[in-house]
């Protein structure tokens, strides 16, 4: 059976003070509690309280993607307005400086940060993850070691992050060095039988400067919609546009058809 390659987007957006063009935290606004109540579930915190996170429904193809994006952004830029605050879609902020940032009061992060310290504490980027849906699990197995290969091609065209705490650091994409701390990041290894992922030591978290490749998800259920099976791609971001955004994609997407 064909996989139905459906799609799911999450962008992770920088929370900018209007005047100093510093990050700012966006807890002490309604920016959170209002976009709930306009978008429900499709927009939540992030580790950092300078990061807002969205998500598209599961989408049938790239036009609905599109479509879904173009909705969330524009909600998500006035939702920002009317709280004082500006949106930027960038990998890195060009001279913010994490040891500045606070820590969005969840359990969960809380827990991330105890684990890794400082490790976590200096994770100060932003992503674009895409879902692409693969209902069989041995061909999302089979595709995602297939795609190991496009990961760094896919990376070079969408470098974006020259910029840490106000300084060039002479890469083309810097998220990429901030993001190899994390535990179980980089092109994920090579798995031909499932093993490793079956094992939980190569699942879910592969991921090379910029983009990255690992399961998901397999027969799970959310309300409204079954994922049986998930491929993720990540990108480091974009500074372009949504159409700009969608070329990438599509160069993204192309390969999974095509393994």
């Amino acid at each position: 059976m064909r996989p139905s390659f459906s799609l799911g987007i999450e962008e992770e957006y920088q929370t900018i003070d209007p005047v100093t063009r510093d990050l700012r935290s966006h807890i002490q606004t309604e920016m959170l509690a209002q976009g709930k109540l306009r978008l429900q579930e499709r927009v939540k915190a992030e580790m950092h309280t300078s990061v807002v996170e969205v998500g598209t429904r599961v989408c049938r193809n790239i036009d609905e993607a599109r479509e879904d994006i173009y909705e969330l952004r524009r909600e998500m830029i006035k939702l920002a307005r009317e709280n004082g605050l500006i949106l930027v879609a960038g990998a890195t902020h060009p001279f913010a400086d994490w040891r500045k940032q606070g820590i969005y009061p969840d359990p969960r992060y809380h827990q991330v940060v105890k684990d890794l310290q400082l490790v976590a504490r200096a994770n100060l980027i932003f992503g674009l993850h895409v879902h692409v849906g693969i209902e069989d699990r041995e061909a999302a197995i089979r595709i995602m070691n297939s795609m190991r290969y496009f990961l760094p091609h896919i990376m070079a065209l969408a470098t974006n992050s020259p910029f840490w705490l106000g300084i060039n650091t002479g890469y083309k994409g810097y998220r990429a060095k901030v993001f190899e701390n994390f535990p179980r990041t980089g092109i994920p290894d090579a798995d031909p039988d499932g093993a490793l992922w079956q094992n939980g030591r190569a699942g879910g978290r592969g991921s090379v400067p910029g983009f990255g490749c690992g399961i998901v998800g397999v027969a799970r259920e959310q309300p409204g919609r079954k994922i049986a099976a998930a491929q993720r791609v990540r990108e480091g971001r974009e500074v372009f546009g949504v159409d700009a955004g969608f070329f990438y994609l599509g160069h993204g997407s192309a390969p999974l058809k095509r393994l």
